[in-house]
């Protein structure tokens, strides 16, 4: 169907690929500025320039009755819910329309947002329980459906979505931008999870995504029409829900063959990593689980709260082994020794030792200051370092109980600490926003590294000792060169929310996040098998003899060479 500045709609006729001239099926006095099928594709709805928006039998060529609603100021888009038994119209001074069909009873007061005056796109799930409008501005907004409740702003300031359309299962809005990228925005999260290079020299001005989700056609104001495959994507995490609405501590086991998470609701749940099957739960805690840590023979898992309690489980049989009230606040961190035979509490008072077969104390570790704030156990168990809200960092030799140096690192409160995997160097991560690395033998300062937005919640080294993960507060990670001092690449927003640990598996190059949108994220972006995977299509046998010649291998991903 189209429609046009001579007032005119038609319907054209594509079984034989040859469009011909079209068929009028209705006529206005001013310009139709948008129509919509129905899904069945027998009806159209027309957002027209008069201020009326009207219904037409595709078949009859005939307007359904008369305007569902005449004003004033200009339609300016319309389209049908999901069942096709809803209507929703957007006009030129941001108000919005809903009607119930057929009976075009309201389906809520009007709506008026000054965000979407001059409204230039609208989308539909299948699943009608939302929609979504876009404006000449370049806003967003996400509605309720039927009830017409603004749910939320989708996209970035700044991003200038214009056109939009959502996935055939709602979870995932496509936005056209006004640099000539596709933007995919997911729902649940409230979060971008992807930008593609941009695809016109112009801004995008239209888009349509095929019924089956793999193909996006996309117009620009270049005059040029784009499509874009979504078939052919490799994710970078997968991504696990926790019963909760926030998810904190986590965990990888020593085999790399789980990983575990606490929630805000005090549920402990852990997964097999390479299936999507339903979780073990371990219940018990009544707070917050801000801790998790899997014990080195993988036998045990330990969790801890923010009322103080500390529980270990028995994973073979999935009994509670020890429940130990280990401090009178928040368990912070978690960590056993080496050996497992020791388990490290942290909390705002004071670090512990705890005798794992019996639970009893074995040390405890205070100093004047402020209050801890998480823990890291050397590799080799011989030191712990400590930070704190006062902005120290302790080094403790852990077999005397004592504070072996002191770090001044920051004015403010430092919130997160990381060691190197060969034990000489040490990252920190403060509220300012700033992550430090420090010389663990001599306390020098090594370099700062600025720009974790709200301050960096957690830090973490990858087994190469060279590249350092960090998360904030706006949950967003941070991929650092601790060489260079260098980003290896611009933050990623993966969390709506902050997001506030990581954990590292033991291949040393994939990591887990949490965050307070309530998910777990395990991220895969190192291991060369990935990124043979990823570029399995653009350097196959073919392409490696048109770019390397006859002669030439890629040794990384040649099956001869042992590499996937």
């Amino acid at each position: 169907a189209s429609a046009g500045a001579d007032g005119t709609i038609r319907v054209w006729s594509v079984d034989d690929g040859a469009l011909g001239q079209g068929t009028t099926i209705g006529e206005t006095d001013d310009v139709v500025s948008w129509v919509s099928f129905g899904r069945s594709g027998a009806k159209l709805a027309s957002a027209n320039g008069d201020g009326t928006v009207r219904l037409w039998d595709v078949a009859k060529k005939a307007q359904m009755g008369g305007p569902i609603v005449h004003r004033a100021l200009s339609a300016r888009v319309v389209g049908f819910s999901g069942n096709d038994r809803g209507l929703i119209a957007g006009f030129s001074d941001g108000s919005i329309y809903g009607w119930s069909l057929p009976s075009r009873a309201p389906l809520f007061e009007a709506v008026r947002d000054k965000r979407m005056s001059n409204p230039s796109s609208i989308a539909f799930p299948l699943a009608g329980n939302s929609f979504a409008f876009a404006s000449t501005e370049g806003t967003v907004i996400l509605y309720d459906y039927p009830s017409g409740r603004i749910i939320g702003q989708a996209f970035e300031d700044g991003d200038r979505i214009s056109t939009i359309t959502f996935s055939p299962y709602g979870d995932m809005l496509v936005g056209g931008s006004a640099n000539g990228s596709v933007k995919l925005w997911d729902v649940d999260a409230k979060l971008q999870i992807r930008e593609t290079p941009s695809g016109h020299s112009q801004a995008i001005i239209d888009m349509e995504l095929s019924h089956d989700g793999r193909l996006l056609a996309t117009l620009g104001r270049d005059q040029l029409i784009q499509f874009w495959r979504f078939d052919t994507t490799h994710p970078l995490s997968s991504m696990r829900k926790v019963s909760g609405s926030q998810a904190k501590g986590v965990a990888i086991s020593p085999d790399g063959q789980y990983f575990a998470a606490g929630d805000d609701k005090g549920t402990v749940q852990m997964w097999r990593l390479d299936n999507e099957t339903a979780p073990r739960v371990f219940p018990g805690h009544t707070h917050q689980v801000w801790a998790a840590r899997f014990s080195p023979d993988g036998g045990m898992l330990a969790s801890g709260d923010r009322a103080g309690e500390v529980r270990l489980w028995n994973l073979e049989t999935g009994t509670l082994v020890q429940k130990i009230d280990a401090h009178d606040g928040s368990v912070w961190s978690l960590d056993f020794t080496p050996d497992g035979s020791t388990l490290l509490t942290v909390s705002d008072q004071a670090l512990r030792l705890w005798e794992v077969s019996t639970g009893t104390l074995k040390a405890d570790l205070t100093h004047e200051g402020g209050g801890n704030t998480r823990a890291a156990l050397s590799p080799d168990g011989a030191l712990v370092v400590s930070v704190s809200t006062d902005g120290t960092a302790r080094i403790w030799d852990l077999e005397k109980a004592q504070i072996l140096r002191q770090i001044e690192v920051d004015d403010d409160i430092v919130w997160s600490v990381a060691i190197s995997p060969d034990g000489s160097q040490l990252a920190t991560g403060s509220s300012d926003e700033v992550v430090a690395l420090w010389d663990l033998n001599t306390g020098r300062k090594v370099t700062e590294l600025s720009g974790q937005t709200g301050g960096a919640t957690d830090v973490a080294y990858l087994a190469d000792g060279v590249t350092l993960i960090a998360v904030d507060r706006r949950g967003a990670l941070h991929l650092w060169d601790t060489l260079s001092g260098r980003r290896l690449v611009d933050a990623l927003r993966i969390h709506a929310g902050a997001s506030w640990r990581i954990a590292v598996h033991p291949d040393g190059s994939r990591f887990a996040t949490t965050g307070d949108d309530g998910r777990v994220r395990v991220w895969d972006m190192f291991s060369i098998e990935r990124a043979c995977e990823i570029g399995n299509l653009a350097f196959d046998a073919v392409r490696r003899k048109q770019y390397l010649g006859a002669d030439e291998r890629l040794v990384a991903c040649d099956p001869s060479n042992g590499k996937s």
